[in-house]
């Protein structure tokens, strides 16, 4: 996965620069601030819908857990890695949300909310991005 993807998106959400992958690390083990759930509905990567457990945990908080960022990072990877697949968007979002028979007919955002259906995910991208029926 593409490191580079989070810290630019992240970093532009939160409208400073991240110079690193140190950085970016320790961001995420910190707990990024709970505005990057807005900024990233506004930015149509995230809906409400995805990751309704988020939003009640917003609300006693100004950091998310660090586990909520790191989903949040990976969300924001696999959600620029569809749109590279599929060249537009709003398919790509389309599909990330759409039930999927190789995922065990679960849709891609609820499989990748654990490291390892991100990898599943990811894998799916990979070989849609190969011409491979997914």
């Amino acid at each position: 996965m593409n490191t580079h993807r989070v810290i630019r998106v992240i970093s532009s959400c939160l409208s400073r620069p991240i110079g690193s992958d140190i950085e970016m690390w320790e961001l995420l083990n910190e707990g990024l601030p709970v505005e990057i759930i807005e900024k990233l509905v506004e930015q149509d990567i995230l809906q409400q819908e995805d990751l309704p457990e988020l939003t009640n945990r917003t609300k006693s908080s100004a950091t998310l857990s660090t586990s909520d960022s790191d989903l949040i990072a990976r969300l924001v990877l696999l959600d620029d890695f569809a749109v590279e697949v599929f060249t537009d968007p709003f398919r790509a979002r389309k599909w990330l949300r759409t039930k999927n028979a190789v995922l065990n007919n679960l849709t891609p955002v609820n499989v990748m909310r654990t490291g390892y259906g991100a990898i599943l995910v990811e894998q799916t991208l990979g070989r849609i991005a190969h011409g491979i029926y997914s």
